[in-house]
């Protein structure tokens, strides 16, 4: 019984090792020309992308709320933390919109299987 438990437990931990792999490295790159390689790193940084932008825009709303809070009354500090949290909004959104411009070209033009 002990022999059985231990298989599945190994099966099990290989697919989710396998599945985090996938993940991590959605399009490996084993050979072939330049191009491929390029597609590669162009595919792997635009997956990446969004994650660094929406840590970036976190963080700059933690600014813009601290600026607020901070403000303590002053109208004019209020006045520009609301227009960095604006920004930090159409950033957000332009971005997103870009992203999506960016991942259907690459759909279009990805290289064909089969």
């Amino acid at each position: 019984m002990e022999n059985l438990i231990k298989l599945i437990s190994q099966r099990a931990y290989a697919q989710v090792g396998e599945e985090i792999d996938r993940q991590l490295n959605p399009t490996p790159w084993v050979g072939g020309d330049a191009g491929d390689m390029i597609w590669a790193l162009l595919s792997n940084v635009l997956s990446r992308f969004p994650y660094f932008l929406g840590g970036l825009a976190f963080v700059a709303l933690l600014y813009a709320g601290a600026l607020y809070i901070f403000s303590t009354g002053d109208p004019q500090k209020m006045e520009m933390a609301k227009k960095n949290i604006v920004w930090v909004i159409i950033g957000v959104l332009a971005v997103a919109m870009i992203y999506a411009a960016l991942a259907a070209v690459a759909f279009l033009v990805r290289p064909r299987i089969g």
